[in-house]
């Protein structure tokens, strides 16, 4: 099964509840915390801004394919880092995790 790792706080429990339906979730962590380690074990990761992404954190997740980033701006991603390491990096710049909405 794929794993999340979720370094994002706020995110909503409803949220986290929709995600675990279809994956393994790990975390939520704070920057504190040692989310290092299980980011080795990640298929991809949900993160805030104060979480940093460059390309040595990158090299040392073989399995991470997808980091994504609730709200606008990816600032903490070393986006050239991300593509040589075949990352991808998105965004919801227009639509913050509060709300969530049900699949049609």
């Amino acid at each position: 099964m794929n794993q999340v790792l979720l370094l994002y706080g706020d995110m909503p429990a409803e949220v986290i509840e929709q995600i675990e339906r279809e994956t393994h979730v790990v975390g939520p962590f704070s920057a504190e915390q040692d989310w290092r380690t299980p980011l080795l074990q990640a298929d991809a990761v949900i993160t805030g801004v104060e979480f940093k992404f460059t390309a040595g954190i990158m090299d040392a997740a073989p399995r991470l394919r997808v980091i994504g980033r609730p709200g606008i701006g990816v600032d903490n991603v070393d986006l050239a880092a991300a593509t040589a390491c075949g990352i991808c990096v998105v965004n919801t710049p227009t639509r913050p995790p509060s709300r969530l909405q049900k699949r049609s």
